[in-house]
């Protein structure tokens, strides 16, 4: 059953990539054959090292879109898919997300519970794996508790549900960029039962930067 989905995935990847003659094309290309192959190597044994280097390949794909790709346009839909008990639709919805972003925490979540409640547990258990896995490379990027320690974030679905995942609350969020071209969200967190709130830095210079190409280019 795996083996079918991984098939299936791989080749909407292959039919999804984006094509183009800008001066980055053949190293887009190089990222989006780097990020089939790991996402296969993840897909049969999911390892902590090939999902950091998973996360740092995708955002130099052509797949990449954190302001208007599916995982933007989908995350709500399934949500609310979720939210009726329209388990069906929340599933399809999940796989339109992890077609061309396999490493999306909303889209993982949104598989792993709607595959267990349609009863395809193995699908299920398999996702949790993937969004415990990929909520460990995001600490791995960091502590969150400054700029130099900052997580590597490379959606605001993914900051929102890596919050969610820690218990935690957003109660308030900002933008700081640097000369050097760094950019950060800073988020104001909450712990629902202390009432202790923090903030954690995220560091969004990739989502700045593919934003800034994609819509400044002229």
């Amino acid at each position: 059953m795996r083996a079918i989905g991984l098939a299936w995935l791989i080749l909407c990847l292959s039919g999804c990539s984006h094509t183009g003659s800008g001066p980055d094309t053949q190293s887009q290309k190089g990222a989006d054959s780097a990020y089939r192959e790991l996402v296969q190597s993840v897909a049969i044994n999911t390892t902590l090292p090939d999902l950091i280097s998973l996360r740092e390949v995708y955002v130099k794909t052509s797949y990449y879109s954190p302001y208007a790709g599916a995982e933007i346009t989908l995350s709500p839909v399934m949500f609310e898919a979720m939210g009726r008990e329209d388990w069906r639709s929340c599933s399809e919805h999940a796989q339109s997300i992890l077609k061309t972003n396999y490493i999306s925490l909303p889209g993982h979540y949104g598989a792993m519970m709607c595959e267990e409640m349609l009863g395809n547990d193995d699908a299920g258990s398999f996702h949790q794996v993937m969004l415990n896995g990929l909520v460990e490379a995001i600490w791995s990027s960091g502590n969150g508790t400054s700029k130099d320690e900052a997580f590597f974030c490379t959606s605001t679905p993914e900051l929102q549900v890596f919050i969610q995942s820690q218990g935690l609350e957003m109660i308030g969020q900002g933008l700081e960029r640097e000369e050097g071209g760094r950019a950060y969200d800073v988020v104001e967190v909450k712990e629902p039962v202390t009432g202790r709130q923090f903030t954690w830095y995220f560091d969004i210079t990739s989502q700045w930067d593919k934003g800034w190409s994609e819509y400044n280019t002229l």
